[in-house]
């Protein structure tokens, strides 16, 4: 572990390239530690190596087939490299493990950039359905609206949104203003409250 923290120690620091030695010295002496082939991977794509990235993160994943934290960072790599169907894959993984808002957002931003966005607005709305969560409705919404141009649908999952969980509690001064024209409504009334 020795070797790890000084890994750590020099990440804090922002010696990136110290760090990855310590880490390859860390795992070089426990090969069999996923965590010490996280820190390795982490810090060979700070350093934009994502090849040696995506070879520390399988191998963590490989030696900790229940750790999420290497199929989110491979999920990122593969998105980043335009390879949309291995980048779902991973966060499919991720998210049948444990499911969080940041996964589903990931997931929707992954079939938007794959150009699926009838998906991503069909999955938001699926997450939408077991319980409110503002961030993911301004996403479909947003989709519904500037890549599907389907302005009603957006209004009506803001709309859901603001009722089941309203930034300002539902006492917004703006609900209901702006002659029926509630998307505004809605942009005002988080504008207003501070969620941008």
């Amino acid at each position: 572990w020795t070797w790890h923290s000084k890994g750590m120690a020099d990440e804090a620091r922002g010696d990136m390239d110290s760090a990855e030695a310590s880490f390859e010295r860390s795992v070089s002496l426990d090969p069999y530690n996923p965590r010490f082939w996280d820190s390795k991977g982490s810090a060979q794509e700070s350093r934009g190596d994502q090849v040696g990235a995506l070879q520390s993160f399988r191998r963590s994943y490989e030696l900790d087939p229940t750790s999420i934290y290497p199929l989110i960072h491979m999920a990122g790599i593969f998105r980043d490299r335009g390879h949309g169907q291995d980048a779902l894959r991973c966060v499919d993984q991720a998210i049948s493990r444990s499911r969080s808002r940041d996964l589903d957002i990931m997931k929707m931003s992954i079939l938007a950039d794959m150009g699926r966005h009838t998906d991503a607005v069909s999955y938001g709305l699926s997450v939408l359905e077991k319980g409110p969560d503002t961030e993911v409705s301004i996403m479909v919404a947003t989709f519904q609206m500037d890549v599907l141009n389907d302005p009603r649908s957006a209004v009506i999952t803001l709309d859901r949104a603001l009722v089941s969980d309203p930034p300002c509690g539902g006492r917004c001064p703006f609900r209901g203003f702006a002659g029926g024209h509630r998307l505004i409504t809605w942009v005002r009334c988080i504008g207003c409250h501070g969620y941008r």
